[in-house]
């Protein structure tokens, strides 16, 4: 986990990089206690970044 540290997600390289990182845990199958800790951590980081950058459309007359 060391060789990919948290860190603010500040553009879509970085994102991208941060979502194939946690693929890459969620495939090992058997998580463990710091496995779910680190994708929490991760999955923060890329939930702020989509709040900051990708807005939700709203749908209006349907």
């Amino acid at each position: 986990m060391t060789t990919f540290p948290p860190r603010p997600i500040t553009n879509e390289t970085e994102l991208i990089a941060t979502q194939n990182r946690i693929n890459s845990i969620l495939d090992k199958g058997s998580l463990t206690k710091d496995d779910r800790d680190y994708l929490k951590v991760l999955g923060m980081l890329v939930y702020e970044y989509e709040e900051e950058h990708e807005p939700i459309l709203t749908i209006s007359g349907v």
